[in-house]
């Protein structure tokens, strides 16, 4: 997966149970691999524009207090992702 472009995504959704409009709204300031957490403070979602003019997608809040958590990361999910981590650009 560590070749794939949206490798890490899919893993770190599935390990963690993730709803597509919260991984697509990480950050990497939002993953601390000391502390092994991750933080869901913001979706992506899909908004429609004014006057059917198509729509476009946009960061928001969470739509639950509840939603907005800080899950814990395995430890071989957190060895992935210190690998990932080194080789972004």
């Amino acid at each position: 997966m560590r070749d794939k472009r949206w490798g890490a995504a899919y893993l770190v959704a599935i390990a963690l149970g993730l709803r597509e409009g919260e991984l697509l709204g990480l950050k990497w300031r939002e993953v601390d691999l000391e502390k092994r957490t991750l933080t869901v403070s913001q979706t992506v979602e899909r908004v429609r524009r004014e006057e059917g003019e198509g729509s476009s997608l946009q960061f928001c809040e969470t739509k639950t207090a509840s939603s907005r958590r800080t899950l814990y990361l395995s430890p071989w999910l957190v060895a992935f992702l210190r690998l990932i981590g080194s080789v972004r650009t």
